[in-house]
């Protein structure tokens, strides 16, 4: 399923992505790059996956730095050459198991699956410095381009909703965009684990996305500690 939807916005193979990854000693991977209206249906299945087994999943956000100047300087042919040329640098150096799509005209969303912060990190400013390296030309003019990116991480039940993990990861790319670019910032994980509990009915995404604040939070329906306390006593009693 997931490689009949990976449609759209594919770029052709380009000189600096196949010998960015001969560097690196790895085959160019081919990832295709997913359309603006498959990516979220397709992050959003791999967050499901991640929640319901129980394996980290990381979302980076993406943009090139000060791409409406770069659009005035060079001309609005320039922001298309730059968005295929990012599209192409991934598609050549994420991993198979990724998925990167475009969100929106400018910005590119890349979910990391079975990736803990740390990891994705390292990831991100591989592609963060591969970026800085490009060299994009419009007409006789050479454009220096570089990438900010924001990352935010699903692991432990850390949140229930995957809009959550986005929103954070948009917010932490607009945090890289404002300290100067060509950075990677991220969403710091809460120091306290969530607890799990099972969905009521009618449960889901579409009631919005919750206000995790980091603090344990208290499921309103479990028992407490003396009510567990006394119903064990009963059944044992009995």
């Amino acid at each position: 399923m997931r490689d009949h939807m990976r449609r759209g916005f594919q770029t052709p193979q380009n000189r600096e992505g196949q010998h960015g990854a001969a560097r690196e000693g790895q085959e160019p991977s081919g990832v295709p790059i997913v359309g603006m209206s498959q990516i979220r249906q397709m992050a959003k299945m791999e967050f499901s996956r991640a929640k319901r087994y129980g394996y980290p999943l990381t979302l980076a956000v993406c943009r090139i730095d000060r791409v409406e100047s770069l659009a005035d300087l060079y001309g609005q042919e320039s922001r298309r050459l730059l968005m295929d040329r990012l599209a192409s640098l991934f598609a050549h150096r994420a991993r198979t198991t990724d998925i990167v799509g475009r969100l929106t005209e400018d910005r590119l969303l890349w979910v990391q699956t079975h990736t803990d912060l740390d990891g994705a990190r390292i990831a991100a400013d591989r592609i963060r410095l591969a970026v800085a390296g490009m060299e994009v030309q419009s007409g006789t003019k050479q454009i220096p381009v570089t990438l900010s990116l924001g990352l935010s991480c699903f692991a432990d039940g850390n949140t229930l909703f995957f809009d959550s993990i986005l929103y954070q990861a948009e917010k932490a790319l607009e945090r890289a965009q404002a300290m100067g670019g060509n950075r990677c910032e991220e969403h710091p994980m809460p120091t306290k684990k969530m607890p799990r509990r099972p969905y009521l009915p009618g449960e889901g995404e579409e009631h919005g996305v919750e206000a995790y604040s980091g603090e344990r939070q208290v499921d309103p329906l479990a028992p407490t500690d003396s009510e567990s306390t006394d119903r064990e006593s009963t059944d044992w009693e009995s």
